[in-house]
C-alpha cells in the first residue's frame, strides 16, 4: 500500500524589452508524505525453514528548480547570452522493519531501523557569443559553461538482534563534490552555399573529491571507524583543436577532419 502527497507550485518569466530578452522559470517539488508499506516471504524447499519480513517505508522530499537567463542583441550581427541554473533535491527515507528466520530448531528475528538523508545541490552558468560575417554564414561562435555538483548522503542503521539481545548500530557519512568547466571556440568560413571549413579550439576541465566515513555506536559513544574510511580525488585537464571542411557536390558529400 501507498500513500503520497505533494504539493508542485511552478512560474514562469518571459520578456523582450529593446535589444534585451529575459526569461526565468522556477518549480518546486515538495512531498509531504510518502509512505508505504513491504511485505516479503521467502520459501524453500525444506518447509521447516521459513523467512518473512514486513515493514513501514516514509520517503519525503524536496526538488527545487530554478533557471534564468538574458540575451543581448549588440548589432544585426552579433549577440551575447547568459544562463544561471540551480537545483537541488533533499530526500529523508524512514524505514523500520522486522524479520524472523527459521530453521528446524531455531527462530532467528531482529528489529531494524534505517535512516537515510541525502541532500543534492547544483549549480551551472553558461555564457556565449554568436558573429557573423558576410552574407553567406560564416560564424565566430565562443561558448563556456560551468558545473558545480554538492551531494551530502547521512545514512543511519540501528538493527536490535532479538533472539540474543545483540544489536549493530553505525552510520555513514558520504561528500561528493563535482566540478566542469569548459570553452569553445570556434571559427566556421562558409566559402558558397556548398562549401564550408570550420576550426576551433575546446577545453575541459573535471574536478572530483569523494569522502565517506563510518562510525560504530559502541559504549554509549560513537567511534570512528578509519579501516572503512575511504576518499578519492581525480583532475582532470583536456585541451583540443579541430578543422573541418565540408563541401557537396550533387549527391556526394565531401568532408575531411582532423
Amino acid at each position: 500500500s501507498n500513500k503520497s502527497y505533494y504539493l508542485q507550485p511552478s512560474a514562469s518569466f518571459n520578456m523582450h524589452k529593446g535589444k534585451w530578452d529575459f526569461y526565468a522559470f522556477g518549480s518546486n517539488t515538495w512531498t509531504i508524505k510518502d509512505k508505504g508499506y513491504v511485505n516479503s516471504t521467502r520459501i524453500y524447499e525444506n518447509e521447516e525453514n521459513k523467512f518473512e519480513s514486513h515493514g513501514d517505508i516514509n520517503d519525503p522530499s524536496n526538488n527545487i528548480n530554478v533557471c534564468t537567463g538574458a540575451f543581448y542583441s549588440i548589432d544585426s550581427l552579433s549577440n551575447i547570452g547568459a544562463e544561471f541554473g540551480y537545483f537541488h533535491n533533499y530526500n529523508n527515507m524512514k524505514t523500520n522493519s522486522y524479520s524472523s528466520l527459521t530453521d528446524a530448531t531455531n527462530t532467528y528475528n531482529s528489529n531494524a531501523e534505517y535512516s537515510q538523508k541525502m541532500s543534492f545541490n547544483m549549480l551551472s552558468g553558461s555564457v556565449n557569443y554568436n558573429r557573423k560575417f558576410g552574407n553567406k554564414g560564416s560564424i565566430l561562435k565562443f561558448m563556456a559553461d560551468y558545473v558545480k555538483k554538492e551531494s551530502y548522503n547521512n545514512d543511519f542503521y540501528n538493527i536490535l538482534y532479538l533472539w540474543n539481545k545483540s544489536d549493530t548500530i553505525y552510520k555513514s557519512h558520504l561528500t561528493s563534490i563535482y566540478s566542469i568547466a569548459s570553452a569553445d571556440l570556434s571559427y566556421r568560413n562558409v566559402y558558397s552555399p556548398s562549401t564550408y571549413m570550420q576550426t576551433g579550439v575546446k577545453f575541459t576541465t573535471t574536478q572530483m573529491c569523494n569522502n565517506n566515513g563510518y562510525q560504530s555506536f559502541y559504549d554509549n559513544t560513537w567511534l570512528s571507524l578509519p579501516a572503512f574510511d575511504y576518499s578519492s580525488k581525480y583532475n582532470e585537464y583536456v585541451w583540443a583543436g579541430y578543422a573541418e571542411i565540408c563541401s557537396n557536390i550533387k549527391n556526394w558529400q565531401i568532408l575531411a577532419g582532423l
